[in-house]
């Protein structure tokens, strides 16, 4: 039988985990929804009610600085919600643990592993802000939080192609149905020379029997 994913993401406490607070959470409608690190601005704000246009988030892009700068906001656009942008906790280098929420309805013959790609054809990670092909210097900064809280200024893995993040804090393959988490967050390195607005792919992969 096949094990199924769920991903939830926190808007309200990221110190509560699913288990025991569900209603802290939205289920990603994964065919619909978006996920967007945006500065924000008036026009892209929690709870805007609507879903922003791309000159919308062109005008509350994070704009570079001489200095590194992380993405100060994440939102889920939620498009069956009359809300549509919602808020997430977390989202830094933060000490925040429950954020991202991956939820298995049975066992895994394989440990899930967060993945980052162009596209889901997951062939290539050529973007700039996955590194430019080069997965070491991909700005999307992703922990497992499964086992415990990240601690502050955490930096984990720079996510892209082959870097990716074990989501059961390498305890292996899930014996049984299992919530696991992870935190993810954005850095624009200093003075980078390619602005970009783009859509990367994030994947959960993993195997069952």
């Amino acid at each position: 039988m096949a094990t199924n994913l769920l991903v939830r993401v926190n808007i309200t406490d990221a110190t509560a985990s699913y288990a025991s607070q569900p209603t802290y959470y939205i289920t990603v409608d994964l065919a619909a929804d978006r996920i967007i690190w945006t500065a924000g601005s008036a026009e892209v704000y929690n709870h805007c009610g609507y879903s922003p246009s791309n000159a919308q988030l062109n005008e509350a892009a994070t704009l570079i600085q001489a200095t590194p700068v992380i993405i100060d906001k994440c939102f889920l656009d939620d498009v069956s919600s009359v809300n549509k942008l919602e808020q997430l906790v977390g989202c830094k280098d933060t000490n925040d643990r429950y954020v991202f929420c991956f939820s298995f309805d049975g066992a895994t013959a394989t440990e899930p592993t967060l993945e980052a790609w162009d596209t889901s054809a997951h062939s290539a990670a050529t973007l700039n802000v996955l590194g430019a092909g080069t997965p070491a210097n991909s700005m999307v900064h992703a922990i497992c939080t499964t086992a415990g809280a990240p601690g502050s200024s955490w930096s984990g893995t720079s996510l892209a192609a082959a870097n990716t993040v074990l989501l059961n804090n390498g305890s292996g393959a899930l014996g049984s149905a299992t919530d696991l988490y992870a935190n993810i967050y954005i850095k624009i390195p200093a003075s980078y020379g390619t602005p970009e607005t783009s859509q990367p792919v994030f994947s959960v992969r993993y195997t069952y029997s």
